[in-house]
């Protein structure tokens, strides 16, 4: 995975500055290569019923960009604004 360098803070907070950014980034991270079911390694899935998560179509489980990564027990927001 590419580091992030070269931005500013205006440019940064742009492209990361709010949580549903930040969790885009992370879908785009996990599957960039494809999706692969946590659950059952399945490699089919439709759209989850919240965006970004997908679900798989063999066991229908619904899996979150941060699932079965470091991220995975995370219950607050990726992303906290300040003032």
């Amino acid at each position: 995975m590419k580091t992030v360098r070269g931005l500013n803070g205006r440019e940064f907070e742009e492209k990361y500055g709010d949580n549903f950014k930040c969790v885009e980034f992370f879908a785009d991270k996990k599957w960039e290569n494809d999706f692969i079911s946590g659950n059952c390694h399945h490699l089919y899935m439709r759209r989850g019923t919240k965006l970004p998560f997908k679900k798989c179509l063999k066991c229908r489980t619904e899996e979150s960009p941060n699932a079965h990564t470091l991220f995975h027990t995370i219950k607050f927001y990726f992303v906290k604004r300040l003032g």
